[in-house]
């Protein structure tokens, strides 16, 4: 059984022809001309968000004459903290809610991943990023091959991109596109595994989805359906090649850079958790207009350090009147006459500065950066020549 010419029912479970995985498809009525329309924007929209906590919305359209149908990509469980997860799901709701998505009960099992409390320390330790996917240039091209009547036979068009630059991203859109405009959408992995898909194939317009890297058996199973439909007709069919490269292929559609314009319009900025203008101008900057890499950016921006230093914790001083209630000097209080020693004593960090300040001044005759902070401290300045007693003194 084929669901929309693309999803085949299959032990139990949906799979997608065009990638050979599982999916979950879910099938509800129809209902009013009005629902309908709501449904579609919704479907449209949806489509357009990711989020850690969400299952892509990868497909969405017409089952049946009274019923309607959506596709979504499992992710797996989602492994958090209490904390963390409380985050990322507030996270999410507001992401949703920005972009005016509702998540009805019946479509939380397939809309949002599960979530796992882990007691340990481990489990998601990133940030939440949420994104609204962004026009591609390279998507118009392919959009225009398949909606513009080919020659008879098998045209092929070859796709190059460098690592993340949205590959991924374009193949899912594009397998949805081919099978709007009427072809089925397949992948020779899909034809290997189950091969009664291959006859129902062969009489329809193809839309193949495979990568330089295809395994030889996979290669032999496209080629089989490719030339068992060359026999059935002159229809005209699609070969689309995925490759990755570093730099720029002759013959293919590239993927292009994304501009600071695009990455930013595609970020959400959540008012608690951000990120911040400054932290999103920083990731375009690193990105070198590349999704992938600025996403990933954003997601460790809250657990990158600083460049260094050291840090000292100071202690408390503590501060005493100078004299009792008969006018005599308390225990341990200086006088007006006396030296701050104690003062200089009871504060850690000044005690580290004035011992760097005295090494220093005993070993160089150049002052030293600590020297000066030392002789800057209330009480404790003194002509550069009586350092060597001061050290002698400590």
């Amino acid at each position: 059984m084929l669901l929309a010419d693309r999803y085949l029912r299959c032990a139990g479970c949906w799979i997608d022809l065009a990638t050979a995985r599982a999916v979950l498809v879910a099938v509800r009525d129809a209902g009013a001309k009005r629902s309908q329309v709501e449904w579609a924007e919704r479907c449209a929209m949806l489509s357009l968000l990711r989020h850690p906590l969400l299952n892509p919305l990868i497909d969405f359209g017409v089952a049946g004459p009274a019923s309607l149908f959506e596709v979504y990509a499992p992710r797996g469980r989602l492994v958090a903290s209490r904390a963390a997860a409380r985050t990322v799901i507030t996270h999410a709701m507001r992401f949703l809610a920005a972009h005016g998505i509702q998540v009805p009960p019946p479509m939380a099992p397939y809309l949002l991943r599960p979530v796992e409390r882990s007691r340990t320390a481990g489990g998601v330790r990133e940030r939440s990023i949420g994104v609204v996917l962004q026009p591609r240039r390279a998507m118009a091209a392919l959009g225009e091959v398949l909606v513009a009547p080919g020659p008879p036979g098998t045209t092929t068009v070859r796709v190059a991109a460098g690592g993340g630059m949205g590959l991924r991203t374009l193949w899912t859109e594009l397998a949805r596109r081919a099978r709007v405009e009427g072809f089925v959408p397949v992948c020779p992995e899909a034809l290997a595994r189950w091969p009664m898909v291959i006859e129902y194939c062969a009489s329809r317009h193809l839309c193949l989805f495979t990568q330089r890297e295809t395994a030889w058996a996979h290669r032999g199973a496209a080629a089989g359906l490719l030339a068992r439909a060359a026999r059935r007709g002159a229809r005209p069919h699609l070969c689309l090649v995925a490759e990755r490269s570093t730099g720029r292929a002759d013959g293919a559609i590239q993927i292009e850079a994304m501009g600071r314009t695009e990455m930013t319009s595609m970020v959400y900025v959540d008012p608690d958790y951000g990120p911040s203008a400054a932290e999103i101008l920083d990731a375009v900057r690193q990105s070198d207009g590349s999704p992938g890499r600025f996403v990933s950016w954003l997601t460790r921006a809250e657990r990158r350090e600083s460049d260094g230093g050291m840090t000292i914790h100071e202690s408390r001083v503590a501060y005493e009147p100078p004299e009792t209630a008969d006018g005599m000097p308390r225990d341990g209080a200086r006088t007006p006459e006396q030296p701050p020693a104690p003062l200089v004593r009871r504060s850690r960090i000044a005690s580290v500065l004035w011992r760097a300040g005295s090494r220093a001044a005993g070993h160089s005759r150049r002052p030293s950066p600590a020297g000066s902070v030392c002789c800057s401290i209330p009480g404790t300045s003194r002509p550069r020549r009586q350092n060597r007693s001061v050290a002698a003194a400590i």
